[in-house]
This record gives structure tokens, sequence and C-alpha cells, in this order.
């Protein structure tokens, strides 16, 4: 059965992903989630890039129990290019946004949860079936002084944030799977963001310090 957890990350879900040692000054890539024919976000269940989404005007009624996938309207400052709505009222399935041609069974840091709209939320899982809450208003309101990827939220509407995640692992593939599901309110999902460079294995950070060591000691 799928676990249904509402807390912020701060929590003990992932802490493992703590004690693995981030890479330094890695450049953070942003991956703009879309459907169809050449996106990279499928259904889950059965990896379909058609038959979850719509394209959908702002405004619009959300009653087809599918994505809509939005490129107009009073937010578009804020997403940029499309980001992917979904109602309370609607019963959609999970979709899974990939990273391809990443290093296979390699852990990425930095990882970024972008949503569009304060009061917004997605379920969020690594492996499809432990799931978390994610509450956009908890994150970080992108601008031009934070970093943030993407087009600066500086005008009216709707605002994009973004929530720090904890590390992830590619597949044998070399995929990064990120699965989404509808929160317990609307959900503007806009995509994710990861660091290019993977983490360094906890195993060879250790010998690289024991290697200096004995480097300095042999100088003395």
């Amino acid at each position: 059965m799928n676990t249904y957890t509402r807390k912020s990350f701060q929590l003990g879900l992932f802490a493992a992903s703590a004690v693995i040692v981030g890479s330094a000054n890695a450049a953070l890539v942003y991956v703009d989630a879309a459907g169809g024919a050449t996106g990279n976000t499928v259904n889950a269940s059965n990896l379909s890039a058609t038959d979850w989404t719509v394209l959908q005007t702002a405004g619009s009624t959300n009653t087809d129990n599918l994505w809509g996938e939005r490129t107009t309207g009073p937010a578009t400052n804020a997403f940029g290019t499309v980001f992917e709505a979904i109602s309370t009222t609607e019963a959609t399935p999970s979709i899974r946004t990939a990273v391809p041609n990443l290093l296979p069974n390699t852990t990425y840091g930095g990882l970024r949860l972008y949503q569009v709209g304060s009061g917004r939320s997605v379920m969020i899982s690594f492996d499809n079936t432990t799931f978390v809450e994610i509450f956009a208003g908890d994150g970080v309101e992108v601008d031009n002084s934070n970093g943030g990827l993407g087009v600066p939220a500086t005008q009216g509407g709707d605002k994009r944030y973004y929530n720090d995640l904890p590390d992830a692992t590619t597949d044998a593939l070399g995929n990064l799977n990120i699965y989404i599901r509808q929160g317990s309110v609307r959900s503007d999902y806009d995509g994710i963001a990861f660091e290019s460079v993977p983490v360094p294995e906890p195993a060879s950070s250790i010998l690289s310090l024991f290697g200096a060591a004995l480097l300095l000691r042999r100088h003395r």
C-alpha cells in the first residue's frame, strides 16, 4: 500500500541522505516537466506519454481527470514555458518525470522541486511507493536574488517556488526518476532541478583524505 505523509523534507524519511558528501559548486540543471511524444513525463502506470495530460487554457474547467498542461495565463511569468495542473476534484494517475543519459546507479544532489502558486502542493516519490506531500509555500520564491532557475517571478499573478529535495540515485539505465501525484490541494507541478556533477562516494572521499594525509606526513 502506498504511504502518504504530509511533512516538509527536513524529516527522517530521507534522513540517510544527509550523511552523503555533497558535490561542491556543481551547476544546477533545470528540467521542465512536459508530456507528449517529445516530452520527459509519462503515466507512471503504463508509461504512456499522452493519456495522462491535455492542453488546457487558463481558467478552463477541470473535469476530465487529466493533468492540464498549461502554456498561457496570468502565471506565465512564473513558469516560463509549461506546467502541469490538476484539481482536487479530479482523480488522476501518478506521473513520472525522467532525466535520461546520466551515470547509472549514481547519486545526484542539489535536487529541487518547482511548483507554481504558494497554495499548491504535490505528492513526490523516488520509488513510486512512498510519497511525501510538498507544499510550494513552504519553499523559496524564485527571483533574481536566490539563484532560482527559470523566469524570475517578479510580476503579477501566481509566483514560482522551489523546495529542496534529498539526493537521489539513478537506475541501471542512467535515468533519474521522479514520481508525482496530486496533493491535498490543487497541484501545479512545473519541473525539477539537480546538480550536474554526481555526489562523491563516501568511500572515495575518505580514501582521498587518507591519501592527502599520507602525502603531508611524507613531506614533513
